[in-house]
């Protein structure tokens, strides 16, 4: 399943720099308990790509992330924003086909 979130950085959040923020993000899905589909490479990576990032101190009221998840997982706002820290929402989560455009390519 390929999911397109839209979220908010704000507050204390926007002076996380991006490499910490990807981090971040894997491990609020996993305590979420979310299955991430992994990359086939040597060393696999959860499957997400952020749409643009924000530099080091700078807030975004509509950011996006596309992730692709395992099948079957329901409630996905709602379990991602019970365990968000303070500055960081969930604010939509929309079900795009594997054939849609990457979300780097909305964003141009």
């Amino acid at each position: 399943m390929r999911l397109i979130l839209s979220y908010a950085k704000l507050g204390p959040m926007a002076f996380i720099a991006h490499l910490d923020f990807q981090q971040l993000w894997w491990r609020i899905f996993r305590l979420a308990g979310i299955t991430l589909q992994l990359t086939q490479g040597y060393n696999p990576r959860p499957k997400m790509r952020f749409a643009s990032p924000l530099a080091t101190g700078f807030q975004g009221e509509r950011e996006l992330l596309e992730v692709f998840l395992g099948e079957g997982e329901q409630n996905v706002v709602g379990r991602l924003n019970s365990i968000m820290p303070q500055g960081l929402k969930v604010l939509t989560a929309t079900e795009v086909p594997l054939a849609f455009p990457k979300v780097t390519a909305l964003v141009d």
